[in-house]
Parts: structure tokens; sequence; C-alpha cells
């Protein structure tokens, strides 16, 4: 078997409520099992007053801070909670600014970051930008947590989307501690319109690291349709969490032309690991 490394220091986004509980269950399993150390983060946004004063009434900014500020005390407080109750060390801070670039800001000092699945009906459209810039920027993995996740367990079921790319190797070693500990791993393959080359056989390397595991290889006419089969396998295997690199087109063209990436972000129903 192969050195089983750590993760000794999570960060995890503590803004939008909705979703905060699934996350902080995410963070303390994940900080339980390697004793790591948790810093939960909420930002709140800051309104320009010399740019929107002219237009908006004061009032409304008295209520956006407001709203913001039990925002984060609740936020605070949930996360101290879970610390608290399950003897885990770490601390709760809150900060004023852009959530994107708070939390890449911090990430260089963290082994993974936790944050939550953008939801168009609940969240601005800002919202958005957290998953998807956060993985593209942060430099280190990242757990994207849907709201519907109820999975008691993380990591115990893990489903690895692989292609041999860089941003594949990424995830696929940034959650090697993950996999090392995993009951099961689930690796599948894509050809996507029997277009890909050959990719690198990951399985000696596994198995030299006592991953037990079974592969498996999908075809699809094309890539809008990778999405909807990882959730079909999610769900087949019974999967907690789901390990795939994020961009590998450029940012622009997965904006522009929607992506594998994107679409896994906003509909996985359990948590996804993404490196860039």
């Amino acid at each position: 078997m192969g050195e089983i490394t750590d993760m000794k220091d999570i960060l995890v986004h503590l803004n939008y409520a909705d979703s905060l509980e699934r996350r902080l269950c995410v963070t303390q399993r994940i900080a339980t099992a390697f004793g790591a150390h948790v810093t939960g983060l909420y930002v709140q946004p800051m309104i320009a007053h010399e740019i929107y004063g002219s237009y908006v009434h004061p009032e409304i900014f008295d209520e956006f801070e407001k709203k913001q500020n039990e925002g984060a005390r609740q936020g605070l407080l949930q996360c101290e909670q879970m610390l608290n109750s399950n003897k885990l060390a770490g601390c709760a801070i809150k900060t004023a600014g852009d959530s994107v670039r708070e939390l890449n800001y911090r990430a260089s000092a963290h082994d993974l970051v936790v944050v939550a699945q953008y939801n168009a009906d609940k969240h601005f459209k800002n919202m958005a930008h957290v998953p998807t810039h956060v993985s593209f920027g942060c430099g280190r993995p990242v757990i994207i947590v849907p709201e519907c996740n109820e999975q008691a367990d993380i990591g115990k079921s893990v489903l690895v989307a692989w292609n041999g790319t860089r941003e594949s190797t990424r995830a696929l070693h940034d959650a090697m501690p993950l996999l090392e500990r995993a009951d099961y791993v689930n690796l599948v393959t894509f050809d996507i319109g029997g277009k890909n080359g050959e990719i690198i056989d990951i399985k000696p390397h596994l198995q030299r690291y006592g991953v037990t595991f079974d592969a498996f290889h999908s075809s699809v006419r094309h890539e809008q349709e990778v999405c909807s089969r990882l959730v079909d396998f999610a769900r087949r295997y019974e999967s907690d969490l789901l390990v795939m690199g994020a961009y590998g087109h450029s940012r622009l063209r997965e904006y522009v032309l929607g992506g594998v990436s994107k679409s896994v972000f906003s509909e996985s129903e359990i948590p996804v690991l993404v490196s860039h």
C-alpha cells in the first residue's frame, strides 16, 4: 500500500445559509477523518455607496447591511457549534469583500476548499462565479456541495471521471487521501463521439496505493451527455463523492459553450471534488 497522505487544513465558505448545513457536514466528516483544522469564512459583500448612493434609498443600504450581518452571525455560529460539538480544531472568521477573491487568496494555506453549489432559484447571479472561479483560480482541490446532498458519508463510495488530462490528473492525485480510505472506487472513462485518443492506464498506479476499484468505459455522442451519464453512474453505484478535473478547455470556451465542468457543477446530486 502507498503512503497515506493527509489533509490538515480545510477552508469552508459560510455564505448562503440554505446549504450551509450540508457543507459543514461534509467538512466535519473529512476533518474528523484526517484530524484537520477547519477555517470557516464568511465574506460580507460590500455595496459601493459612492456609486449607488444617488440611486438607492439609504434604507435599502441599511436593510442590506442588516441582513448581511444576521447572515454572518448565523454562519459563524453554526460553524463554531459544529467545531465544538465534534471537538475539532478550527475557527470561524468574517471578512468583507468579494467571495471569489477572498477564497482564492486564503486557499494557498489550506489543503481543501469547500463551497456551495449554485442554485439559480435561490442565489444571486454572482454566486454562480464562486464554484467556477474558485475551482479555476485557487490552486487547491475544491469540493462543491449541493443543497440536496443528504448522504451521511463522504468518500466511502467514490466515482472518478478519468481522461488522462492535466486537470484530471490533478483531481485524481488531490483526491488520493480520500481514495485510499474509500470502501470502493469506480473509475470511468468516456469516449466522446469516437474521437478520444489513447488514455494512459492509471489502474496500476491506483493498485500500488492499495485503492480498491472497478474501471469501466462509456461511449457518448457528445460532451453534453457526459454530465447526465455521470449523474446516472453516481446513482447506480450509490456514490457519495464525484472526482473530476475542471475546465479542460479554456475558461472562455467553457463559459460561452457550456461544457462538462459547468454542467456537473450545477447538476450533480452529490459533492464534487474538482481540481484545475
